[in-house]
């Protein structure tokens, strides 16, 4: 039977609060554990942030992991990342935190401050093997065993005196943005004008936006329906009683972005584009400027977007929005997300995480969707950003808890990473997850419904692509620091209000350091 626990709330602790009491010298304990150790029977708590489809992924395989080893894991759900991050950094104090949880690395930065955040280097170093059967005997985990791109933010946190990165987590669950296209659209207009293909560069992009606005345009699309013999009707009726068939693509609910009587939250706009956060970000990198700095030895970072290149980037940004070729979620009274205008022909492409692409499907499968990188603007500078969490160790605990701890972490982020990837749809954190029998089951899967086909297209642009080294992008994460995610939440909306607002570029840097006082060098 399962050793496995759910509960919720601090009370959990409560069972085991003597012995962290008298635990003593966390930091002799945490660097020397004997690994080897026997872990059945033992008892130890993890904190979890996850909606409910993931957090159910993720007990399952806890579970799986608590019948092979013999551990409890008493498991709270803490409802979302924020509030994760606040209840560790609070409990710090009673020493009431968790043995496992996850983490984005700006949280491991203030854990760190905090003084209760495990160094792994040790435990790499002496607790390499796994005597469990899901492991191949004689299996080794290295840190090498993880995508680069994925190890460098957990390595970039906190230095020794020489200056080497403390590896002080391994990563989990891993998404980065991608591009999702309205297939049935572009298959219609390249019959118009060939030159409309899904674009790879800004430059490109720039183009085929402004020969799509003139097709829509000149043939008079907006508020009306394209049948399935190309031709444009009235509506659906008028191109269903002409070809039999329900409109190939029904722009009834567009209106011209060039027409000043439209409503702005009904305007055609050619992209969308998700967080305003990962748009600013990424634009300043691709054009060439800096976003962040941190310095190693004191562990503060610092904004340094006031630059000729990052100011470039935002104004050219801020010419397409004018001309209607993008859009953020609040152009079409929207919160954070732009699939409702995709799935209303509101745009035709759409950037967003790759782990959210099956949102963009249309109900009833109304168009066909694909997925593609992001644009770029010059082929040395293909950056996208990375998203999601890594896992960690907390100082706490006996010797026997703390080994059950780190032989979970190679549980979920290795040896059963793929079928983890494979059933949540973010991507393998390890070349060992993604050549695992249950994720190249989902590559290889025939995919059926829009959401199915979309899921897997995402999982490709990243397994054919963006890892794929000769192609030569870069799934960068800025160096993390306590008060990144300050950072990076206020230039968001910075993004927001430069684009609907309609501030210059030198506004919005002016903005963002005054906002931002405490973060300027």
């Amino acid at each position: 039977m399962a050793k496995f626990t759910k509960l919720s709330g601090v009370a959990a602790f409560l069972t085991f609060a003597a012995t962290l009491a008298s635990c003593g010298g966390h930091k002799s304990i945490a660097y020397e554990v004997n690994l080897a150790t026997d872990i059945s029977g033992a008892k130890i708590t993890m904190w979890t942030s996850f909606g409910s489809e993931m957090e159910a992924i993720t007990e399952s395989l806890i579970e799986e992991w608590s019948e092979k080893t013999g551990v409890n894991v008493v498991i709270e759900q803490k409802s979302g990342y924020d509030n994760l991050k606040s209840a560790v950094i609070e409990s710090a104090t009673s020493v009431t935190y968790p043995h496992i949880t996850f983490g984005y690395p700006d949280h491991f930065a203030s854990y760190v401050n905090s003084d209760i955040l495990v160094r792994l280097d040790y435990y790499f170093e002496n607790g390499a093997t796994t005597k469990f059967d899901y492991a191949p005997a004689g299996d080794e985990f290295k840190t090498t065993d993880f995508y680069a791109d994925y190890m460098r933010e957990n390595q970039t946190i906190e230095y020794d005196e020489s200056g080497k990165g403390y590896t002080l987590g391994v990563p989990f669950n891993k998404s980065t943005e991608c591009l999702t296209y309205n297939s049935t659209f572009f298959d219609w207009a390249k019959t118009k004008d060939a030159a409309i293909v899904v674009p790879e560069t800004w430059a490109q992009f720039e183009t085929v936006s402004q020969k799509i606005l003139d097709l829509l345009g000149s043939l008079d699309v907006y508020g009306h329906c394209i049948g399935v013999d190309g031709n444009v009707y009235t509506d659906n009726s008028a191109a269903t009683k002409a070809t039999g068939k329900d409109a190939l693509l029904d722009f009834k609910t567009v209106q011209d972005p060039t027409n000043p009587k439209s409503n702005k939250t009904s305007m055609f706009r050619v992209l969308g584009r998700d967080s305003t956060s990962n748009f600013f970000i990424n634009t300043i990198r691709q054009w060439g400027g800096t976003y962040t700095i941190a310095d190693k030895a004191t562990r503060k970072g610092y904004i340094k977007f006031d630059s000729p290149e990052a100011k470039a980037g935002l104004s050219k940004m801020q010419e397409y929005y004018n001309k209607a070729y993008l859009g953020i979620a609040p152009s079409w009274g929207e919160a954070k997300y732009c699939s409702n205008p995709f799935t209303a022909l509101g745009c035709v492409m759409t950037i967003g995480s790759s782990a959210g692409a099956d949102s963009n499907a249309p109900k009833g499968d109304k168009f066909a969707i694909s997925s593609a990188p992001i644009f770029y603007k010059d082929a040395d500078k293909k950056y996208v950003i990375s998203q999601g969490t890594n896992l960690c160790l907390l100082d706490t605990g006996t010797e026997k808890e703390r080994v059950a701890a780190w032989e979970l972490l190679k549980y979920l982020s290795k040896y059963n990473n793929g079928e983890f990837a494979a059933e949540s749809g973010y991507f393998p954190a390890c070349p060992y997850a993604y050549n695992s029998e249950e994720y190249q089951e989902f590559l290889t899967a025939r995919a059926v419904s829009t959401v199915d086909k979309i899921n897997l297209a995402a999982a490709k642009v990243n397994s054919e692509i963006y890892i794929n080294e000769a192609l030569g992008w870069d799934k960068f994460v800025d160096q993390p620091f306590d008060g990144s995610s300050t950072i990076r939440s206020k230039v968001g909306d910075l993004m927001t209000s430069f684009l609907i607002d309609g501030k210059t570029a030198d506004q919005i840097v002016a903005d963002g350091y005054s906002q931002l006082s405490d973060y300027v060098q």
